[in-house]
């Protein structure tokens, strides 16, 4: 990977785990959590939008819990 792609990720990342944590009501002590679950749903979205090449382990759905999208909401462009 490109320096400039490490850079778009880790922005988008920085963007939705600030997002999870805001959704949450900006609880103190959630960070490593919050960036965890967003670093793995940009990559899902990564993977199946073709910007990235697979790793050796994929975890092709967001962690359970409050960071799932609900149906019908919009999740990176699609809906669930």
């Amino acid at each position: 990977m490109t320096d400039s792609f490490e850079q778009y990720r880790h922005e988008m990342i920085k963007k939705l785990a600030y997002e999870y944590w805001e959704r949450k009501g900006r609880p103190f002590g959630s960070a490593e959590t919050d960036w965890a679950s967003a670093e793995k749903a940009i990559d899902v979205y990564l993977l199946t939008s073709g910007q990235e090449s697979p790793p050796l382990e994929i975890h092709p759905e967001p962690e359970e819990g409050p960071f799932r999208p609900q149906q019908g909401e919009m999740y990176f462009g699609y809906e669930h």
